[in-house]
């Protein structure tokens, strides 16, 4: 897998952070507090591969004013990197010790958070 590579280790949170995503940076260096900060507050959606038809009906909600996605689009995931969703979320990445499986505990339960949020909103 991608994320098994040397290069690849911690892409996500060197981003998050403004760094070259292959840039060599120790992972004791990265300051994965600040990347889940930004994560939560600068980012007003995040998705799911492995939950892309409720993060299709999230993203929706999330930019005010866009219709419901037709159940027969938002059924087809055109992304060629989609993996098996027998494999999912943290269980998915607990080989991968590094800062990207804690941005991706943090995605998954922002994910979570603000689609409840969104489907309280919805029922009240």
């Amino acid at each position: 897998a991608y994320a098994a590579f040397p290069w690849a280790r911690n892409v996500q949170t060197k981003m998050l952070l403004g760094l070259y995503r292959y840039a060599p940076v120790p992972d004791h260096e990265l300051d994965v507090e600040e990347a889940t900060r930004r994560l939560r507050d600068c980012f007003p959606f995040v998705g799911l591969l492995d939950r892309y038809n409720e993060s299709l009906w999230l993203f929706a909600r999330t930019m005010r004013g866009a219709r419901d996605i037709p159940p027969r689009l938002a059924a087809v995931n055109t992304n060629p990197g989609y993996y098996d969703k027998s494999a999912s979320g943290v269980e998915f990445l607990a080989d991968y010790a590094d800062a990207d499986a804690v941005i991706y505990a943090e995605a998954k339960r922002l994910f979570e958070e603000r689609l409840a949020a969104v489907r309280r909103r919805r029922v009240g």
